[in-house]
């Protein structure tokens, strides 16, 4: 389906059915007490060893789940998480041709339609060399913008697109984030191909700011999510530790959006610190865990599994 002005597809993405954590059958029936029993009575010692099966599967159950999102930055005192390193539904590692496993098949990307939104970070530390394909060395910002470019170039028929870059603009106390603008003073959602034009234009300055406001960025694209019936997926470039943070965290924003079937994608570039904070916004996201590259050609297989992962999910 190819996106008109207003961008309005007919898509949805069925709800995650609900999950119930069961007793196994062997244990309840064995251990389900029946008649009371004194300390002499041999079913005493039994019920005893039942009770303390129960109670360490109890703790195991526990221990495997994941922590809850803490409400600030200075909260976070986990180790990085484990998970998975490719987009939900596609088969390992990003990359493989953007073909989807776990139930990801039907139609190709011209028959439906998915929305994204990129948040990019433009902190002064995006002007640090990298390598680019060809071998020569240009901003981390501007290789990020060719790979986000050639990822997306394919599906610009079967995608809408906007950004949120940040910051916008400078940091006016130090108590205070940096200023990031409403996607509407950005790069508002649009077809593809109009995205990518509006895209290159918006880098012919190659401005950057001075610090990473990640937290106002989140709250920004937050204004900009519809939570309509377009999949849609935020997908977050950026490679430094936030600078600041705000009463509502980023990983927050993304755990809420994941309730209301937006998932979050991170993507570490080479540099990239605070690996916790990053994974903490996957997986609160819905997505596992951050995917950490290096170089050129791991990114751009990356954002194309990202965004074809979407556009097959529309075509369910």
């Amino acid at each position: 389906m190819t996106f008109d002005g207003q961008g309005h597809p007919p898509a949805g993405r069925p709800a995650d059915p609900p999950s119930t954590l069961r007793w196994p059958n062997a244990v309840s029936d064995a251990c389900a007490p029946r008649t009371c029993a004194s300390r002499g009575d041999p079913r005493y010692a039994l019920g005893v060893r039942c009770l303390a099966l129960l109670l360490g599967i109890s703790l195991i159950a526990a221990c495997d789940a994941p922590p809850p999102p803490p409400g600030t930055w200075a909260d976070l005192d986990a180790s990085p998480p484990d998970g998975s390193l490719g987009p939900p539904g596609l088969s390992g590692a990003v990359g493989g041709g953007g073909t989807g496993g776990g139930g990801l098949t039907t139609g190709s990307p011209s028959d439906c339609g998915a929305r994204v939104l990129v948040v990019f970070d433009r902190s002064g530390s995006m002007s640090a060399p990298w390598a680019a394909a060809d071998g020569s060395e240009q901003p981390r910002w501007q290789v990020a913008s060719d790979a986000l470019v050639a990822a997306l170039r394919p599906l610009t028929s079967s995608i809408e697109a906007g950004a949120i870059l940040f910051p916008t603009g400078p940091r006016l106390d130090r108590d205070v984030c940096a200023q990031v603008a409403p996607i509407e003073e950005q790069l508002p959602f649009r077809p593809g191909d109009a995205f990518l034009d509006a895209w290159e234009a918006i880098w012919e300055s190659g401005a950057l700011g001075l610090s990473t406001p990640l937290d106002p960025a989140f709250a920004r694209a937050e204004e900009a999510l519809t939570f309509d019936d377009v999949v849609t997926a935020v997908v977050l470039l950026t490679d430094g530790m936030p600078t600041c943070s705000e009463s509502i965290s980023a990983w927050n924003r993304a755990a809420a959006w994941h309730a209301r079937g937006v998932d979050t994608y991170v993507v570490g570039l080479p540099g990239a610190h605070g690996e916790e904070i990053l994974d903490r916004i996957a997986i609160a996201g819905g997505t596992g865990a951050a995917l950490p590259v290096d170089d050129p050609g791991t990114l751009t297989e990356a954002l194309s599994a990202i965004a074809r992962a979407a556009v097959e999910q529309a075509c369910l």
